[in-house]
């Protein structure tokens, strides 16, 4: 009998699934039932025996190991930018006046579209009038009017069903439904993972510049605002380096960097100004209030006197988030990870590189005044 430990090493060693799937995987077949827990090992339930011989009895040829990790590894060479990902289906959504049977519907696009694709028709919902059809009826075409010619297509193919004298236009129109209507149609291929990368890219760019020229502003000194960018960009970097380093490893949850991780930056550099802020307030206080001391004392004090604040406003941050990281769920789980790398790393940078970098600066200001 498998442990989750000793299951995930079995994955791992197989090749399927990836240190952000493995939770998922357990998580899966616990929910559904298909495994039970007894003294930490996972025994298959009676349901679970079922379904694994109905899979590998009627679908050898995908439910196999060796068929799994080589998509496994397909996907990973499509990711890593190695190969070229290819839509496989195009999905349309007819909506009809009158109940129909998928597998009516199926044969009809069969008969037409021939041996050279394949089609799948299920059906959406309980009013047996809404269809979801799947085909991969000209895929590798490319055209900008191919989509439209498959939907006349289709018009030609389920005229049958659809209510007499219906026009291609009204068939095509996905706001009106009458006498029958596609209401929707989508290609399944990737994400928008070139888009997602230059968003976070310029979001977490425009944010930090953002914030800078905020700090410039409120402070009236630059060395205020570049102090808060290279500590805002050291802390982003430092979390970074983090998920770069444990990915691939242990960990039992996703460190994919996608949306969820960008909004957990943004969260990590708005948490981390704001403890920066309160320090710089009180170093320009002081400046008011002891404007012949010197620099470094007025620095070093200003410290000491917010550190309390700073340390029992991270510690209260640090236990919400710990309970969210050990409670939540597996999808908020990364998130929280960020925040909590966020949290340690913006209390470092606010005392060892904000502050720091804020009295080199204005150190060589008085020197260039002088």
């Amino acid at each position: 009998r498998y442990t989750e430990a000793s299951l995930v090493k079995e994955l791992e060693a197989k090749g399927i699934g990836r240190p952000s799937t493995y939770s998922p995987i357990i998580t899966t077949i616990l929910e559904r039932r298909y495994v039970e827990k007894e003294k930490k090992q996972l025994v298959p339930t009676e349901l679970g025996e079922v379904v694994n011989k109905l899979l590998t009895e009627n679908f050898e040829d995908i439910i196999n190991v060796e068929f799994t990790a080589k998509i496994e590894d397909e996907f990973d060479e499509v990711a890593s930018g190695k190969e070229e990902w290819k839509q496989v289906l195009r999905d349309f959504y007819p909506q009809f006046e009158q109940e129909v049977e998928p597998e009516h519907v199926r044969n009809l696009i069969s008969d037409k579209f021939g041996d050279e694709a394949t089609v799948s028709v299920i059906a959406i919902g309980t009013d047996h009038k809404t269809v979801r059809i799947s085909t991969n009826y000209r895929i590798n075409e490319s055209s900008e009017t191919v989509d439209s010619e498959i939907e006349a297509f289709l018009y030609e193919t389920l005229k049958p069903l659809l209510t007499q004298n219906i026009s291609l236009e009204t068939f095509i129109d996905r706001e009106n439904h009458t006498g029958g209507s596609i209401i929707s149609s989508q290609k399944v291929g990737p994400s928008i993972a070139d888009d997602i990368k230059t968003g976070a890219f310029w979001s977490v760019v425009l944010a930090v510049i953002a914030i800078g020229l905020y700090i410039l502003v409120r402070f009236r000194n630059i060395a205020y605002s570049v102090g808060s960018v290279v500590a805002l960009t050291s802390d982003t970097l430092m979390i970074l380096g983090v998920y770069s380093m444990f990915w691939g490893t242990f960990l039992p949850f996703s460190l994919e960097i996608d949306q969820t991780f960008i909004g957990a930056i943004l969260t990590a550099i708005g948490y981390s100004i704001n403890d920066k802020v309160v320090i710089f307030d009180r170093v320009r206080e002081y400046f008011g209030l002891y404007p012949k001391r010197d620099k470094y004392q007025l620095f070093n004090e200003s410290l000491n006197t917010t550190l309390s604040r700073t340390i029992n406003t991270s510690l209260s941050t640090l236990i919400v988030l710990l309970c969210i990281f050990i409670l939540g769920g597996d999808s908020i789980r990364s998130f929280s990870f960020a925040m909590i790398l966020g949290v340690l790393f913006g209390t470092f940078s606010s005392l060892f590189v904000a502050s720091p970098i804020a009295y080199i600066i204005m150190n060589k200001q008085k020197n260039n005044n002088k």
